[in-house]
């Protein structure tokens, strides 16, 4: 059974202590990917553990960094749930850094996750900004929800 497996299974069943110690006992040398990571950081995001989740989002953005020849990629999955990690933790700043960060991959899908964000942390006005500058079938309806939230903004 794989790692990631072994994760998903923890984490659907709300068991995220146990996925935590599951990903920290796996030795480095075995390959992690995105969908590891991913869930790792759901299990975070449902133990309340803010600083292991983090320290692995550090890693990960340092291997986005690394050189041209080993730069690390990420999923649009993977980038939307550390949006949605920092976001439930209340760190909206964070989020908007990895959203520029990544912001030559970010696709459509990225948009709502990051106007998620700045709603739920009731940033109403910079929801509709992000929407504004990226207008999109997906992100219409967190549009209206943030409009009806924010008194500052008058639907043109």
């Amino acid at each position: 059974i794989t790692l990631s497996t072994m994760l998903k299974c923890y984490v659907e069943q709300q068991r995220f202590t146990d996925a935590i110690r599951l990903f920290h006992r796996q030795p480095q040398q075995q390959p992690r990917n995105d969908v590891c990571y991913l869930l790792f950081l759901k299990a975070c995001i449902g133990a309340h553990c803010f600083d292991d989740g983090k320290q692995l989002i550090e890693e990960c953005l340092a291997a986005a960094e690394g050189q041209q020849h080993t730069r690390r990629r990420y999923s649009n999955e993977f980038i939307n749930t550390v949006i949605h990690f920092y976001g439930h933790f209340g760190c909206v700043d964070d989020a908007l850094h990895v959203f520029n960060h990544f912001s030559s991959t970010v696709t459509a899908a990225s948009v709502p996750a990051m106007m998620t964000c700045y709603m739920d942390n009731d940033r109403y006005a910079d929801a509709i900004a992000l929407f504004k500058d990226n207008d999109d079938d997906v992100s219409h309806l967190l549009f209206l929800k943030a409009c009806l939230q924010c008194d500052e903004h008058i639907v043109d």
